[in-house]
């Protein structure tokens, strides 16, 4: 049942007041209507915040105000479930981290960026914090589209100085990711690699050093800026309390036959390798194991600074020998990071459905036969929950498979 409350001493056709004495309350953000007791929720048309009875947030929007509400007996998610909002969430993950990199903005890619944002406030149960590293001069903001985060606590970190801590404290891995990296004092201008990298590619490339350059935060959701959400980030929150005592971090398979070429040369030697392979293929008794895609990575920062596994991918010359031992054919990527340590110590990844991050890319189509990229491709989940437009795909404006 759905009821419209005005948040004035005024009843409505259905007799229900919303009184701003007593139920016209400023929350975090913005105003928002409390429902009568014989309603659950209350959801205000593009209202930075509402709350159910509990008092846990259900909603949130990009206006500053509320003056009309809808009052419901039930919530229902994107395929129409109705959704107990009384259960609550753990305390510790109450607040959604978002991690964000947002560099060499272009029209187009800052436009991406909005439209991510968009998809994700306007359906989020929860507070968000977003980390945005971006190369904006350190004493301004003034190319962050400031107007898409309303409702959302920013920190805004400059991604120099996080290329100084990593240089800093991150090890042998550093110089596997940002050959011959050197910062000189200055401007952004001033950071060095003897490989050419864009300024997003070498922000990017901090994702390995998150749990080191961000002490403070415990676990973030880690997001390129080309995703559309169809559902409540929370939900993909929730992923953190499937993961395993040990598991450090949750990715998407790749979906494209992009670790097939890169281990072209150990596949040669190996035919029967599970490695690079098409996630369905069966080899023994393992599955096909294409590597995997960071446009969402899941992370647990406290248990990553407090594995030795990985301290030591991040500390030794690992990922270097890794990388001889499977004859790794190109850059050293974040992606290409965790596919190896993933490869050698399975048990510290957890693998997502392909419906978190459908990646619409297709630029390998071309050099592949159709039957050997559909293999990567496909993705036979009944509802894609996050599209990731990569590669500069237009984001889809329909439920595309």
């Amino acid at each position: 049942s759905i009821a419209t409350v005005n948040c004035a001493d005024e009843p409505l056709q259905e007799g229900v007041t919303c009184p701003k004495s007593s139920n016209s309350i400023l929350g975090h953000g913005g105003k928002h209507c409390e429902c009568p007791p014989e309603h659950k929720i209350c959801v205000g048309p593009r209202c930075s915040i509402a709350r159910n009875a509990t008092g846990h947030i259900v909603r949130q929007g990009f206006l500053a105000s509320c003056d009309t509400c809808m009052c419901i007996s039930s919530l229902r998610d994107g395929t129409g479930k109705e959704v107990d909002v009384y259960v609550p969430f753990h305390r510790d993950l109450d607040t959604v981290h978002l991690l964000m990199v947002l560099a060499d903005a272009s029209k187009s890619l800052e436009r991406k960026f909005v439209e991510c944002l968009h998809s994700i406030v306007e359906r989020s149960s929860k507070p968000i914090t977003l980390h945005l590293i971006t190369d904006d001069p350190q004493d301004g903001n003034e190319h962050i589209p400031m107007y898409a985060l309303a409702g959302v606590n920013l920190q805004v970190y400059h991604g120099h100085n996080l290329l100084q801590k990593a240089l800093a404290k991150g090890g042998s891995l550093v110089h596997s990711l940002l050959p011959g990296l050197r910062i000189d004092p200055g401007g952004v201008d001033d950071i060095y690699t003897s490989e050419p990298m864009t300024l997003t590619e070498k922000y990017l490339a901090l994702m390995p050093f998150y749990h080191l350059i961000f002490p403070e935060v415990d676990r973030v959701a880690v997001l390129d800026v080309d995703m559309l959400f169809r559902v409540d980030v929370a939900l993909l929150w929730q992923a953190f309390h499937a993961f395993r005592s040990e598991e450090l971090m949750a990715l998407v398979h790749e979906q494209q036959p992009t670790f097939r070429s890169l281990f072209a040369d150990f596949r040669k030697i190996n035919p029967h390798t599970h490695i690079g392979s098409p996630p369905d293929t069966r080899i023994g008794f393992k599955g096909g194991f294409p590597g995997y895609n960071t446009g969402i990575v899941l992370m647990d920062l406290k248990r990553m600074r407090n594995n030795d596994m990985y301290s030591e991918a991040v500390f030794t010359n690992l990922i270097s020998s890794l990388s001889s031992k499977y004859m790794v054919k190109g850059t050293i990527t974040p992606a290409v990071v965790f596919t190896l340590l993933a490869i050698e110590h399975p048990s510290l990844f957890r693998t997502l459905p392909c419906r978190w991050n459908r990646q619409m890319c297709q630029s390998m189509k071309a050099r592949e036969n159709d039957s050997i990229f559909h293999s990567y491709h496909t993705c036979k989940d009944d509802r894609i929950l996050i599209y990731h437009a990569s590669c500069n795909t237009p984001l889809p404006t329909g439920d595309v498979k």
